[in-house]
């Protein structure tokens, strides 16, 4: 346990020292040459939205494209936008969407609060528009640890959430009837755990 302890200390100590301050914000004056972070987007047809860089600092931003491993952001008025990847972001919003810079890459937030977050990682750039569904992972981050994949079979996902909420009696006894699947039901899990660690009821 004291082994496992200090590896993601380790860890998350070597995310920590890559995620320095950017030193440069989306640019808006022409392109600047033989950069290929940058590109042109032509009309503003981006999604409104905000980033968050290491220095806790927020700016207004359109997001143009979100991969895996960047996001193209832009400012309104200059159709030209700069890709970050996850070590130059903490964070960013797409309309009423919340993405985190996670060791994996961009991840959505499907849940947050009472130190739990449930993210939504496509770990394919360019997923099938069919087959998406096959790259798709579910990671919960638990108060400080690093991401972990929930499994999606029913057994073990019931098993694996058993292990995080299991204290809730009520919880308990619906996962180890293995009730839940984990792609409609891990958020509301959470839910309600939240909720009822907290006094109160869903």
């Amino acid at each position: 346990m004291l082994v496992f302890l200090l590896i993601t200390a380790s860890a998350a100590t070597a995310i920590a020292q890559r995620r320095q301050p950017a030193n440069f914000l989306i640019p808006t004056t022409p392109l600047p040459p033989n950069d290929l972070t940058v590109r042109r987007e032509g009309a503003d047809n981006g999604t409104g939205g905000r980033y968050q860089l290491p220095d806790s600092t927020w700016h207004e931003a359109l997001v143009y494209e979100i991969k895996r491993d960047r996001v193209h952001l832009g400012t309104v008025g200059t159709g030209v936008s700069r890709a970050y990847s996850p070590e130059q972001i903490i964070r960013f919003t797409a309309d009423s969407e919340i993405y985190s810079a996670l060791p994996q890459g961009f991840a959505r937030e499907l849940f947050n609060a009472g130190g739990y977050t449930l993210f939504d990682f496509q770990k394919s750039n360019n997923p099938s528009a069919f087959l998406g569904w096959t790259t798709q992972q579910l990671l919960l981050r638990v108060h400080t640890e690093l991401p972990r994949r929930l499994p999606t079979g029913r057994r073990k996902f019931n098993k694996a959430m058993l292990a995080v909420v299991g204290d809730n009696p009520e919880l308990a006894r619906q996962l180890r009837s293995n009730k839940f699947r984990a792609w409609p039901d891990a958020a509301d899990i959470l839910t309600t755990y939240v909720l009822t660690q907290n006094g109160l009821s869903k």
